[in-house]
């Protein structure tokens, strides 16, 4: 599919965000990292869009959903930075203590020795939750982002069964009940979802500018709410059913 001139200008003002100065204020560096790396999974995104490459770019949506939520979270939190430290190490040492004793080392990775030390605690602190850093459930957390509800079920719930390349990819209901079925046509992943991963992936990193923006008082929100209300023409005429609170 074409891109529009909306994806330019929030390309644009999400690199505003990494070339703010904050030497002295971690969280804020932080959260700008993960902005950073909100903004690349969009980058990606626009660019398997324009290849009309619908099944690649939802899966890619699906990271953006949950990079766009831990940055509005992180944002709001700032006693949250300690655990989302914590949550990176859990994940190294859970990779080192899965190789195998006697493998070679790997520079980035750590010791098995401080995996064997280290994880167990870790793991402990992180048990009561199913879901990342944050310590919430995935609806929680998308709550706690204030993502709009229309988010959830019907684009991210989507989104993760293609990332994890379920039957859901190439299943294709022929009634309302779907007890009959198909397999999906081609044209579908390469004409509906390109659409749907764009329009969604414009609203994801305005939503995530304008709280950032907000907790941070950086004074972007004013421009993410001026190329909303172009998006919500774009979208309108991109996406049928389009959920109001969008």
């Amino acid at each position: 599919m074409e891109l529009t001139e909306e994806a330019v200008q929030i390309e644009a003002l999400a690199s505003k965000i990494a070339l703010v100065e904050k030497p002295d204020n971690f969280h804020f560096q932080a959260v700008r990292a993960q902005c950073a790396a909100a903004y690349e999974v969009f980058v990606g995104i626009l660019c398997l869009v324009d290849e009309d490459n619908g099944v690649s770019a939802q899966s890619l949506l699906r990271t953006l959903f949950e990079t766009v939520v831990g940055a509005v979270i992180l944002a709001k939190h700032s006693e949250k930075v300690l655990d989302f430290g914590m949550h990176a190490r859990l994940t190294w040492f859970r990779a080192a203590k899965a190789r195998p004793e006697g493998s070679p080392a790997i520079e980035a990775f750590p010791s098995r020795a401080a995996a064997e030390k280290e994880y167990p605690p870790l793991r402990k602190h992180f048990t009561p939750s199913r879901y990342g850093w944050y310590l919430l459930d995935r609806e929680e957390a998308f709550a706690e982002a204030e993502v709009p509800e229309g988010f959830y079920a019907p684009y991210y719930k989507v989104a993760s069964a293609i990332a994890h390349g379920e039957a859901l990819t190439v299943f294709q209901s022929l009634d309302a009940e779907m007890s009959k079925w198909t397999i999906m046509p081609l044209r579908a992943w390469r004409t509906d979802w390109p659409t749907t991963v764009y329009t969604l992936s414009l609203y994801l990193m305005l939503h995530m500018i304008d709280r950032v923006s907000k907790y941070f008082d950086l004074g972007l929100d004013g421009e993410a709410a001026a190329i909303k209300r172009n998006v919500n023409v774009t979208a309108a005429r991109l996406m049928e059913n389009l959920p109001s609170e969008f």
